[in-house]
């Protein structure tokens, strides 16, 4: 099968390594189907006589640790058949502005993940719709109601922003630390911001398990496990990964969620579990291909791109 597939992401350059990256991972893939993939940031959209455009650069080939480009052009991205949209957060206007004019081709187009979903799906509260496998929350951008349930929960809670990724802005709180307030007032930004606090799950210290779904199903897990002097669990933070297997709890979380991820267009997905409870489900731009792939010799990419393929097909 012969496909145009398109790639909205951040700019390159702020990868240290194309092999280290589950969007590159796709990327190289379809490169090996010789399909013809194509290049766009968000900044790259626009709308012009009905029709939703993208400067687009071609990817040629790979060469090393960078991928050829050929020079940009404006091209209707109707005539793509698949659109991966691969942006990391921050869930800002801009961001919400591409998903809509995104959506203007969602009828010819396949776009993974559909930019609806992704509008509902915010990565840190779409949890919330599965409360039998959610951790106890509270959302709030009031300092003493936090500090209420902080209380609540037995005194150890994990703080969240609600547009960021890679454990930006996460922090751990205790009752009866000297600088509760001042960090309460810190990350609400005074009261002015939204934030979700979650009960501290202390099996964390052993890792929580990135498990990713597609369609619904899933199709590979890894183990993070943070450093030492710190409690969040992400590989940008300094955490080792290690084999994981899917085992029945998981099977049943996934069963879970999936009606709910196919409903609403979330084709790919990433949990991340912590004794049995799903802290986030990651939307935007799930990661963990390359480290999956490593730890189990697998090419999960492959199986993306044969399910893409199925999709079209």
């Amino acid at each position: 099968m012969s496909l145009k597939v398109g790639f909205i992401m951040d700019p390159f350059d702020k990868l240290d390594a194309i092999d280290e990256d589950t969007s590159c991972c796709l990327i190289i893939e379809c490169l090996r189907r010789n399909y013809q993939v194509f290049y766009l940031q968000v900044k790259d959209l626009q709308f012009w006589r009905g029709r939703t455009w993208g400067r687009l650069h071609q990817i040629i080939k790979r060469e090393g640790n960078i991928f050829v480009m050929a020079k940009p052009e404006l091209v209707n991205l109707d005539d793509l058949q698949v659109i991966f949209m691969r942006k990391d957060p921050p869930f800002d206007l801009d961001y919400l502005y591409s998903t809509y004019l995104l959506e203007q081709i969602s009828l010819h187009t396949l776009i993974i993940n559909h930019p609806q979903g992704i509008r509902q799906a915010n990565e840190k509260l779409y949890v919330l719709n599965f409360p039998s496998f959610a951790p106890h929350s509270f959302v709030s951008k009031q300092p003493q109601e936090l500090k209420k349930f902080l209380s609540e929960v037995g005194g150890q809670i994990v703080i969240k922003p609600l547009n960021e990724c890679s454990g930006r802005g996460v922090i751990y709180l205790r009752e009866g630390d000297i600088g509760l307030n001042s960090l309460l007032e810190m990350i609400t930004q005074e009261g002015e911001r939204f934030v979700i606090a979650q009960e501290y799950l202390p099996q964390v210290r052993e890792g929580d398990k990135r498990i990713l779904l597609l369609e619904g199903k899933p199709l590979g897990a890894m183990r993070r496990i943070p450093p030492l002097d710190d409690y969040r669990a992400n590989i940008h933070r300094g955490a080792k990964f290690t084999r994981a297997q899917i085992d029945l709890q998981d099977e049943e979380i996934c069963c879970h969620l999936a009606p709910r991820l196919v409903k609403d267009g979330i084709y790919f997905a990433g949990i991340d579990v912590i004794g049995g409870k799903v802290i986030e489900i990651n939307v935007t731009s799930p990661a963990g291909i390359p480290e999956i792939n490593r730890l189990n010799r697998s090419y999960l990419e492959k199986v993306v791109i044969d399910w893409v393929e199925k999709k079209i097909g």
